[in-house]
């Protein structure tokens, strides 16, 4: 989810590859930060590329989402993860 600077929205999809540990802190020595090892099947550049916009996931099931956190590790619920999926698909089909 790019957050911040427009466009704003999904950038990419892929699979957790890991549960969470912990590592070295990017931020601050010493303060360690949580992971996940993450596996790509989709990375959109959005400065070349369209993405799926914040605004489409502003209807339905995908509005019970609390989109525009500023923190990551954010949990997606099953049924609205499920909707997620179901947008994207029909976005890469038209966006390709």
């Amino acid at each position: 989810m790019r957050q911040g600077v427009e466009p704003r929205g999904i950038v990419a999809s892929g699979w957790a590859e890991s549960d969470w540990y912990e590592g070295p802190g990017w931020r601050r020595p010493g303060v360690p930060c949580n992971y996940v090892d993450v596996a790509f099947d989709t990375l959109l550049d959005p400065s070349q590329e369209p993405i799926l916009p914040r605004e489409a996931l502003s209807h339905g099931k995908l509005a019970e989402m609390y989109w525009d956190t500023q923190v990551s590790g954010i949990r997606i619920p099953d049924g609205v993860a499920r909707e997620l999926e179901k947008a994207w698909r029909s976005f890469s089909r038209v966006a390709r």
